[in-house]
């Protein structure tokens, strides 16, 4: 079994054709923290995960604003 990674895109075909598991972009360093387990590298995963779990739900409740035609952020930025 050999797997493969890579964080550049142009080299990704070649890992797919070679491995028969490829990991993508921040997945190698998920992977080597795993392996490693260095709890400041494991610690560093999580809290990234963390702000894109709060980038996710901050753009859902703007759209969700923005679709029910709420200005409270528009107007606000007018001051």
């Amino acid at each position: 079994m050999q797997i493969g990674g890579t964080a550049r895109m142009y080299q990704i075909p070649f890992f797919a054709a070679l491995c028969d598991y490829v990991l993508i972009g921040e997945e190698m360093f998920a992977a080597g923290a795993y392996v490693s387990g260095d709890a400041q590298q494991i610690g560093t995963i999580a809290c990234q995960d963390w702000y894109k779990l709060a980038a996710l739900i901050l753009g859902i409740i703007g759209m969700l604003l923005a679709t029910a035609n709420v200005t409270v952020i528009g107007d606000l930025l007018k001051l």
